[in-house]
């Protein structure tokens, strides 16, 4: 559809490809510059935080910095004008499409908060209610997943810790509509690719 997702996309795909060919630091410029586009991506750098892999880390988060700073200089007037706009921009659509009940868009939010803003819409019969979850949800949804990657996902394989963070990816933003989907062909297609190995090596695979 056009949509700025398409970039990030190919960026986080890239990054995946590269880091399953263990070029981890090309990984971690990908996935550093898809995080300047949208802050979300930067969440598969926790992959190398699991490997232990600090350099490549460091990595990532440079390349997000300092591609998000030439961003900036490059829109101007000013680095920090530049900014405002930005995190003014990102404000106005969270409260278009975050706290404010939207019935034609709702059904393609898979956001793990979409059941809220159902539940809260009809209980507080537009009150008000939605504008005050994003932080709590943000707060909540965060904390539950970091417990979950570094409990569990944290002493599975990388391939599980792989789809862990891209569906974490994916259903985190408490806005993530149909758009967003376009992230899992990614590790879905490793696994296909490692399902085929598998079988090839005659390994019996589950159900």
């Amino acid at each position: 559809t056009g949509n700025l997702e398409m970039f990030v996309c190919i960026l986080t795909a890239a990054g995946l490809w590269a880091a399953l060919k263990k070029h981890e630091r090309p990984a971690a410029v990908l996935w550093g510059a898809a995080g300047a586009m949208k802050i979300y991506p930067l969440i598969l750098l926790s992959l190398f935080l699991s490997r232990a892999q600090w350099r490549s880390l460091v990595i990532g988060v440079a390349a997000f910095v300092l591609i998000s700073v030439l961003s900036m200089w490059f829109v101007g007037p000013t680095i920090p004008i530049a900014f405002a706009g930005s995190v003014a921009g990102v404000g106005g659509f969270v409260s278009a499409y975050g706290e404010m009940f939207r019935g034609e868009e709702l059904p393609f939010d898979h956001s793990l908060l979409a059941p809220s803003k159902i539940l809260f819409n009809y209980l507080a019969n537009h009150s008000g209610v939605l504008p005050h979850l994003i932080k709590p949800y943000l707060l909540i949804a965060g904390t539950i997943a970091l417990l979950a990657f570094f409990l569990r996902a944290w002493h599975m394989p990388a391939i599980n810790r792989i789809v862990f963070l891209f569906a974490a990816m994916v259903a985190l933003p408490p806005v993530s509509f149909d758009y967003t989907l376009v992230h899992l062909y990614a590790p879905w297609a490793m696994l296909v690719i490692v399902a085929l190995h598998a079988g090839a090596d005659g390994v019996a695979l589950p159900g």
